[in-house]
C-alpha cells in the first residue's frame, strides 16, 4: 500500500517525491489521468477537477508515487487502495452501459459546460497534458529523420564522422599533426606521412 501523506500535507519533491493523480469511476473502476507530477498540497484541487470532469458517475481521486509505482498501488485520499474497490479493473473485462462520466442524454459539451478552466486549477510544478499538447508531442516523436542523419549516410562537409575510426596497433599508428584553416579552425591530421616519390 502506498505511503500516502495526510490530506493537505505538502511534502514536495524533497519530502516524499511527486505523485500521479488518477480520476476513478467507482461503478466500473475505469480511470483517466489528471496530473503526471504533483504534490499532496494540490490533491484537493485535483479531486474537484476529477468530479467536475466525470459528472455522470461517482468519481474519486486516487494517487500513486511517480516514478516507481503504478495503478495497482494507487490509494484514495482516505487511504483506500484502488484494488480494494469492488469494481477495480472491472472495465477491462465487462462493459457497463450505465457507467459513464457523461450523463445520459447530454453531449460532452453540455456535461462539461460548467467546468472551470483546467489552467486555473493547475499549480506550479504540475504537468497537465491536454489533447492539443499530446498531438504536438506525438508530431515531434514521429518527425522523419533528415537524410543526412540517417544511419550510414555520409556526414555533411566539414562535419566530424559519426563513427569513430577503427583502433590501430600502437606500433603502426602514425603520429598525429595539426593544421589550421583560414578561419582558425584546427584540424587534426592522422595517418602515415606523405612522402613524394622522386
Amino acid at each position: 500500500m502506498t505511503d500516502l501523506p495526510p490530506p493537505g500535507a505538502d511534502m514536495g519533491p524533497q519530502g516524499g517525491g511527486t505523485y500521479r493523480t488518477i480520476c476513478v469511476r467507482t461503478c466500473d473502476g475505469g480511470y483517466f489521468p489528471l496530473s503526471f507530477s504533483t504534490v499532496p498540497a494540490h490533491f484537493p484541487d485535483e479531486e474537484k477537477a476529477c468530479k467536475a470532469e466525470c459528472p455522470g458517475a461517482e468519481a474519486n481521486l486516487y494517487v500513486y508515487q511517480n516514478p516507481g509505482q503504478n495503478m495497482s498501488q494507487a490509494v484514495s485520499l482516505t487511504g483506500q487502495p484502488y484494488t480494494a474497490l469492488p469494481n477495480a479493473f472491472r472495465y477491462r473485462t465487462e462493459f457497463t452501459p450505465t457507467c459513464s462520466c457523461k450523463p445520459a442524454g447530454e453531449t460532452w459539451a453540455q456535461a462539461l459546460a460548467g467546468i472551470d478552466d483546467k489552467a486555473e486549477a493547475a499549480q506550479q510544478g504540475d504537468i497537465i497534458v491536454t489533447e492539443e499538447s499530446a498531438k504536438k508531442m506525438q508530431q515531434r516523436l514521429t518527425k522523419p529523420v533528415p537524410a543526412n542523419l540517417k544511419k550510414g549516410a555520409a556526414a555533411p562537409t566539414g562535419a566530424a564522422p559519426s563513427t569513430p575510426a577503427p583502433a590501430t596497433d600502437a606500433a603502426t599508428q602514425a603520429p598525429a599533426s595539426s593544421t589550421t584553416t583560414s578561419d582558425n579552425t584546427k584540424i587534426r591530421v592522422v595517418g602515415p606521412p606523405f612522402i613524394p616519390s622522386h
